[in-house]
């Protein structure tokens, strides 16, 4: 059986995924020209990167780690994992809400993933930086 508190914290780690969708969707980064996305059965969020044929799988708190955003970066079409990054969190009852362990600020998950994502497809070698 499980708590009241126990089902707010699922609840919540699967709002995560959300917020990076929205987030994404803010800053212009998924769209149907550039990166699409989708939720899948397991509560990861996957996101398409076409161009290199790879993908990023988002797991929030419970789907690959008890207290942790994982973030998967795959290339050659799913079939060779090219890095992989985890976001510690813990959850805050007086929020109600999963927050970053590390760091005195208060910094929006969301915009750590992003983040992840970014040196992920960097160090995949899928953006390329411009010479100045």
């Amino acid at each position: 059986m499980t708590s009241p508190e126990k089902r707010l914290q699922d609840l919540q780690a699967r709002a995560i995924n959300e917020r990076i969708i929205e987030y994404g969707l803010r800053r212009g980064l998924l769209d149907a020209l550039r990166l699409s996305y989708e939720q899948t059965k397991d509560g990861s969020l996957v996101i398409y990167f076409p161009r290199h044929r790879g993908h990023w799988r988002i797991q929030p708190p419970g789907v690959g780690e008890e207290s942790a955003v994982r973030v998967i970066a795959f290339g050659n079409d799913g079939r060779m994992q090219m890095g992989i990054m985890s976001l510690a969190l813990t959850w805050d009852g007086d929020a109600a809400d999963w927050i970053l362990v590390h760091g005195s600020e208060m910094r929006e998950v969301a915009a750590e993933v992003w983040k992840a994502i970014a040196l992920l497809a960097r160090d995949a070698g899928w953006l390329v930086s411009s010479a100045a």
